[in-house]
């Protein structure tokens, strides 16, 4: 263990042409060692830290508070929860190099994403956050984009597969249409991820959205369940729907019948571009 930290420190403090790192496991003796050369080292541009505790973020955003070189850091599935939300949020807000950020699949809820939130709108630098695949709600998400809204610099967040219904999402979705008034554009990427059929059944489908004006709102839909009873609920989603240009529903089961409610709703539905749905159980007739 110890010759392994030796050749870390030593590849970071006298190899001039290092520019991307990933580690696994830090949390063990001599990472201290190892941040100390993060901090000394002004090639690294590109961090990926795997399998990494709260304590050991603890460590690494001392390391970049001091580095001024370092551009992108990852921090994707590691469990860090809103502990580990706080101290990347304290990180934000005195970094001045970092321009992009994951920290996707992390436990984070709304109790993180307000930390996070706080971050984004004393950041003056920040391009890039990936906040998804976390336990937020809807609450903690519209905290994040108003904080968006006073930050300068970001141009693309990713709030996708939070805990988010489709109610829930329309809120975000009217957020996402302010945004489009800002002098600097914003990509936003969002999702909800179920809804709920009359009896209570979890419906899986998946909608994401990207928008950088007023103009410029995408919306792809793609069914994630292969219950054709399931089809009469959606159905009433496309008639309701203002913003949808694209839906995915190849290989779902779907039968003649199915079919009907969906045309049905298509005519009602005034923005689908494009719908795929392919490989089902659809009769000529």
């Amino acid at each position: 263990m110890e010759q392994y930290v030796n050749d870390i420190t030593d590849c970071l403090l006298y190899n001039p042409s290092i520019q991307s790192l990933t580690l696994n496991k830090i949390i063990f003796e001599g990472v201290n060692e190892i941040f100390e050369a993060i901090k000394a080292n002004t090639t690294i541009q590109s961090l990926t830290l795997q399998m990494v505790t709260t304590e050991g973020v603890e460590v690494i955003c001392e390391a970049i508070k001091a580095n001024t070189t370092l551009l992108k850091l990852d921090l994707s599935g590691n469990a860090l929860s809103d502990d580990g939300a706080v101290v990347i949020s304290e990180c934000l807000k005195s970094n001045r190099t970092l321009k992009e950020l994951n920290i996707s699949h992390n436990c984070i809820t709304d109790e993180g994403a307000s930390e996070i939130a706080e971050a984004i709108q004393i950041n003056t630098v920040m391009q890039n956050i990936n906040i998804s695949k976390n336990y937020i709600s809807v609450e903690g998400l519209l905290c994040i984009m108003e904080a968006v809204k006073n930050n300068f610099t970001l141009q693309v967040v990713n709030i996708t597969f939070n805990n988010v219904t489709r109610t829930g999402f329309a809120s975000i979705k009217q957020c996402i249409k302010c945004l489009g008034s800002l002098a600097h554009p914003v990509e936003i990427h969002a999702s909800w991820n179920e809804i709920k059929t009359e009896r209570d059944d979890t419906t899986k489908l998946i909608s994401k959205i990207c928008t950088s004006d007023t103009d410029n709102i995408k919306e792809e839909w793609s069914f994630k369940t292969n219950n054709p009873d399931h089809i009469m609920c959606l159905s009433e989603c496309l008639k309701e729907d203002d913003t949808l240009q694209e839906l995915n529903l190849s290989g779902r089961k779907i039968t003649s019948e199915g079919a009907k409610y969906i045309s049905e709703a298509i005519q009602r539905n005034s923005t689908l571009q494009k719908l795929n749905i392919r490989w089902n159980k659809i009769s000529d007739d």
